[in-house]
């Protein structure tokens, strides 16, 4: 009958999910961070390498610093504690 096909199309759906499912937690505990920045094109990988080199973090995106802008740091917890604006 048609219904025994359920159980056949039920694995399948479920090993097609896995590899979706994996890689929000492979990210987040390879990079720290459940995403992961699309780097198809030059351009964004030019932007990638441009936000790591200005905050020390790749996933704070569209960052204009200007002379005025100061980032704290903070290497324990690998994160932008915060960003000041010096007079």
């Amino acid at each position: 009958m048609w219904f025994e096909i359920l159980p056949s199309a039920a694995i399948i759906t479920v090993a097609l999910a896995i590899p979706i499912y994996a890689t929000y937690g492979l990210h987040k505990l390879v990079l720290g961070n459940p995403y992961r920045r699309n780097m198809d094109e030059r351009f964004d990988r030019v932007m990638y390498l441009r936000d790591r080199r200005l905050t020390y973090n790749p996933y704070i995106l569209n960052l204009f610093l200007s002379s005025r802008m100061k980032i704290s740091w903070d290497f324990r917890q690998n994160n932008v504690v915060a960003i000041m604006l010096q007079d």
